[in-house]
């Protein structure tokens, strides 16, 4: 545990007491007053989801699709084009709560690179118009 670059949640030293497995609750992340394990349990399967809840340990998996390459090119292509600076691209991967686009959900990129096509369609406008101003005279 110690110098170990992850949180835990819970804790457990399990020790051999004749023929069970007991658990120590060692640290347990929760609200004030409010753990969900005993100081000592017997260890198994039926009084963990007891304690941490049958509802959450058997709840049915959804899977997360994540960004895919062609996404991440995309988007830095898209923030090139753009020009965005690094400190809105750094407000966006804050409130996605990553470090770099691969670290995105699908979902998440999608919503980056959907913003940069609209703002390319808008600079595209803006020369279009700009140039068709040139044009008249």
């Amino acid at each position: 545990m110690r110098g170990d670059d992850y949180l835990f949640d819970l804790v457990f030293q399990v020790d051999r007491r004749n023929s069970d497995l007991i658990a120590h609750t060692i640290k347990e992340r929760a609200d004030m007053g409010k753990a969900k394990f005993p100081k000592e349990f017997i260890w198994s399967y039926d009084n963990f989801k007891k304690f941490y809840g049958a509802e959450i340990i058997e709840k049915e998996a959804t899977p997360v699709v994540m960004a895919t390459n062609e996404q991440i090119i995309r988007a830095n292509k898209l923030i090139e084009v753009v020009k965005v600076d690094d400190e809105t691209v750094n407000k966006w991967l804050a409130k996605a709560d990553v470090d770099s686009f691969d670290e995105m959900t699908g979902e998440q990129i999608t919503k980056v690179i959907e913003y940069l096509e609209k703002k390319v369609e808008g600079l595209v406008e803006q020369n279009f118009d700009a140039a068709k101003g040139k044009g008249k005279r």
